[in-house]
């Protein structure tokens, strides 16, 4: 605790140093609070297609973007940490879509907000996003994957204090996508639920009096197609943007582009507070109630080659040297177990047999060791290998021999097990 205290304070003051040399302010009027969420999976034509009514209508009531676009590659967390952040992925350098250990090294929104003394809420329902929660002392930061609890501690925590900066996210319908599929009957019904956790909230917000001092933003990190979302298609990369509240312009459909990163320049243009001028990210102005909106351009396409096409190729191509390689590794490897005296060859068929695996057709026909020979013990995964059966016939003593050769050495070569080249390639297409 010591440790996260020590950095939250050096951490801060860098801000405060740094920040006010950067940072650019805009000059509108700030809200007294925001809440940014975030619905793991939300494809934009899912909204209508479920029928979510919160959304629908945060839709009417705001601004609202159909084809914002997001990060490659399109995952949760690397997205996340751009959202965050306002760093593209080829800035913050985080891939993965898993567990990470430790706190994001890069300065994220919360960060800034506590910096100049706002209380922030952090509530996530995927333990990855702990990577991003804020360290400051005064920070409440939940993780829970039920949807529904959450929304619950969300609820309490804002009716007793509530927060100036609040970052939601949902798990659904990102999770019922890889189960059922996008845009099934399942995946809409957890938009639906989704949803439903937002009108809580709004709910709230209503009853607390909050609604005219509140800016809500509700976006996603990827969309998704089939069960998985690894493409660059527009049904994975593109987006909803949805913004409500008194600072932006109600049922203004936004035509002008908006990327991932825009969205914490949103934030803390919302919030009052600076945001580093030379990032990629800018508030999105043409939301804003104050700012007319310009006419419309020609939005980008996001057609393009899928996110994997080089990672597979490499795979293939590592795969098809590794085939080789291992063809030729047996090749010799066979005319040397076949030059072994064949007492080895023996005890290498005892000792497979006494694993319960059978040898090979062509040691079948080789006599049983003596009954006093010790078998030596090999790892399961080395004893399909010729190479590593003669390793370890060295080692152990001849039939009716009493001990080693005295050499007390390996094979000079290695004897590790290669692992299957595609092994990770699978877990990272997983994982995308």
């Amino acid at each position: 605790m010591g440790s996260s205290s020590s950095l939250w304070r050096r951490r801060s003051a860098l801000i405060a140093a740094v920040f006010a040399l950067i940072l650019q302010v805009r000059p509108c009027p700030a809200a007294q609070r925001v809440v940014l969420i975030s619905v793991d999976g939300l494809r934009p034509d899912a909204i209508q297609a479920a029928g979510a009514a919160t959304l629908l209508a945060l839709i009417a009531g705001g601004s609202y973007h159909e084809a914002a676009l997001n990060e490659l590659p399109p995952a949760t967390l690397p997205n996340h940490v751009t959202m965050l952040t306002g760093l593209p992925v080829a800035v913050h350098g985080v891939l993965q879509n898993t567990d990470l250990p430790g706190h994001v090294g890069e300065v994220t929104i919360f960060d800034v907000a506590a910096a100049a003394g706002l209380r922030c809420g952090f509530f996530a329902s995927k333990s990855k996003l702990d990577f991003l929660a804020p360290l400051n002392p005064t920070a409440v930061v939940h993780i829970d994957s039920d949807q529904a609890a959450l929304m619950d501690r969300v609820l309490e925590e804002f009716t007793a204090d509530p927060f100036d900066l609040t970052f939601i996210h949902l798990r659904e319908p990102d999770s019922t996508g890889h189960r059922s599929g996008w845009m099934s009957e399942e995946y809409l019904a957890a938009v639906r639920s989704s949803d439903a956790q937002i009108g809580r909230l709004m709910g709230l917000l209503t009853d607390l009096g909050f609604l005219e001092t509140t800016d809500v933003l509700v976006t996603s990190d990827h969309g998704g197609e089939g069960f998985v979302h690894v493409l660059n298609t527009p049904a994975v990369r593109e987006i909803p943007w949805i913004a409500s509240g008194p600072s932006f312009a109600a049922g203004r459909n936004l035509c002008e582009p908006v990327v991932q990163p825009d969205t914490p320049a949103t934030v803390l243009t919302l919030l009052g507070l600076a945001f580093p001028s030379d990032l990629p990210g800018h508030a999105v102005e043409e939301a804003f109630r104050d700012i007319e909106q310009p006419a419309c351009q020609t939005e980008r396409s996001v057609q393009g080659p899928p996110c994997m096409v080089f990672p597979l190729a490499l795979a293939a191509g590592l795969g098809v040297v590794s085939a080789f390689g291992s063809s030729a590794r047996r090749g010799r490897s066979n005319a040397r177990w076949r030059r072994l005296p064949g007492r080895f060859r023996a005890w290498a068929l005892r000792q497979r047999q006494s694993s319960g695996m059978p040898g090979p057709r062509r040691w079948r026909g080789a006599d049983g060791p003596s009954s006093g020979a010790r078998v030596a013990r090999v790892p399961r995964s080395m004893r399909s290998s010729p190479r590593h059966l003669k390793v370890a016939a060295r080692e152990a003593p001849a039939p009716g021999g009493g001990g080693s050769d005295g050499s007390g050495s390996e094979s000079g070569g290695s004897d590790t097990v290669e692992p299957h080249v595609f092994s990770d390639f699978r877990h990272a297409l997983r994982s995308c």
